[in-house]
């Protein structure tokens, strides 16, 4: 009876650890979407020519997988020689769901599965070789709480006991 409630155990566990923790199932760029990426860190950058439109602004979707824990942060790459800017956006105005951020802050937050976000990066590019900007997204997935794991290999112990407990009917 021990070997089996080890292996019972044993299992519980096994599948414990194989659960797989889906984050975000990816992080584009629209309309071109020319990034696709899966783990629970996007680093994502965008480079704006000054032969393109001066004032730019770029959507960037995702999707979670289930209820997850968001952070999203979002720099401008400057880059110059004394006051000279060679590689800057000025007037960058960061939305997400809604919500202006100011660039350069971390923007956290808690957000349902099944869902599809964006977040909308604008400015004006104002640099003699261009813009561009990088930033990360960072989503890990709400753990279930110790209790429910608890709960759930108390069942399945109640379960064993249970079934072990019952008359075997002989075949005749």
């Amino acid at each position: 009876m021990i070997r089996h409630i080890s292996r019972t155990s044993l299992a519980m566990f096994v599948l414990l650890l194989a659960a797989p923790a889906v984050l975000a199932s990816s992080l584009s760029y629209n309309p071109a979407n020319n990034q696709n990426l899966t783990s629970d860190h996007y680093g994502f950058a965008k480079y704006h020519s000054p032969l393109e439109a001066s004032r730019f602004s770029d959507t960037w979707e995702f999707s979670l997988a289930e209820d997850s824990k968001v952070s999203l942060g979002i720099r401008d790459i400057e880059f110059g020689l004394h006051s000279m800017k060679l590689l800057d956006i000025s007037n960058m105005s960061i939305v997400f769901d809604g919500a202006s951020l100011s660039e350069g802050t971390w923007f956290h937050a808690m957000l349902d599965g099944g869902t599809d976000y964006a977040f909308t990066v604008a400015g004006d590019v104002s640099g003699l070789l261009g813009g561009a900007y990088k930033g990360k997204l960072s989503v890990s997935a709400v753990p279930l709480p110790a209790a429910a794991w608890l709960f759930l290999s108390a069942l399945a112990g109640l379960f064993v006991i249970r079934r072990r407990q019952q008359p075997q009917i002989a075949a005749a």
